[in-house]
């Protein structure tokens, strides 16, 4: 009998060391890589092109440490506000979505990165429910 608990203490102390370092490092083992070097609030004004003229308005949003961000937009052209979200690359690549109650855009590019790590550009990859033929950003950081 004394050998039938012994392996079950033996085999409760192996379960328990193997669950207690589940936990144990930086994440739980998840590796969330380096942080996005364009984290941070963005603000500024965009200008889309499209078949019945040009839309102008100011999107803010911050960028989150995987890349993605979300925020709004007012588009003085269509008198509308909306919502904000996409992703930027460490190699510029940037997709941004407009959702505004009368349709949604979904505008992909490469962007320009200053210094001060402001984005500038104009986007012409489109997807969506949209007229737009470009979309060009001017969005400062901070």
């Amino acid at each position: 009998m004394h050998l039938f608990y012994r392996v079950r203490f033996i085999a409760a102390a192996l379960l328990l060391l193997l669950v207690a370092g589940c936990g144990a490092g930086d994440g739980g083992g998840i590796d969330t890589g380096p942080a996005s070097t364009y984290a941070g609030p963005y603000n500024g004004a965009f200008e889309a092109t499209t078949a019945a003229g040009t839309q102008a308005g100011r999107v803010q949003f911050d960028v989150f440490s995987d890349g993605r961000f979300s925020g709004t937009a007012v588009n003085a052209g269509l008198g509308e506000s909306g919502r904000v979200s996409g992703s930027i690359t460490e190699a510029n690549a940037f997709e941004i979505t407009f959702i505004y109650p009368s349709g949604t855009y979904t505008v992909r590019g490469t962007v320009a990165v200053d210094d001060d790590l402001d984005l500038s550009g104009t986007l012409t990859d489109i997807s969506g429910d949209t007229d737009i033929q470009s979309l060009a950003l001017n969005l400062n950081r901070g």
